[in-house]
């Protein structure tokens, strides 16, 4: 991917969480937190596909505002989980994820955990 095209990809992805937060559908806090997640991300995917990583960083906004309200999330299943272990991606994945979370200043549920590591699964493979 050209070097525009990562920045564009950059640039829309920051610009997505700009836009959560200033219609107050997230805070200013979890909008920092994803704009450095964002950064990480395209650290370790810099040809990330605009639409997956779109989708992760909206999911993991919004699981962070889920997280200090309180919401509940439904469960991905056990099956989704266990296919998902045997994506050749998934162990790169799980190591990006532990980095994710080891930087939050919540912990997630782990209903939460599992929808995000489907979205970095497939941001990674994409």
């Amino acid at each position: 991917m050209r070097k525009e095209g990562i920045l564009e990809v950059k640039e829309s992805l920051h610009e997505r969480i700009k836009i959560l937060c200033s219609a107050d559908i997230i805070s200013q806090e979890d909008a920092d937190i994803c704009e450095d997640i964002i950064d990480a991300l395209m650290r370790e995917k810099e040809n990330a596909d605009e639409e997956k990583a779109g989708i992760f960083i909206t999911h993991l906004a919004m699981a962070l505002k889920r997280t200090r309200t309180g919401e509940k999330e439904e469960p991905i299943t056990a099956e989704i989980l266990e296919a998902l272990k045997e994506e050749p991606v998934y162990e790169r994945a799980e190591v990006f994820f532990e980095k994710v979370m080891g930087t939050l200043p919540v912990g997630f549920p782990d209903t939460e955990k599992g929808f995000i590591l489907v979205h970095i699964c497939n941001v990674l493979a994409g």
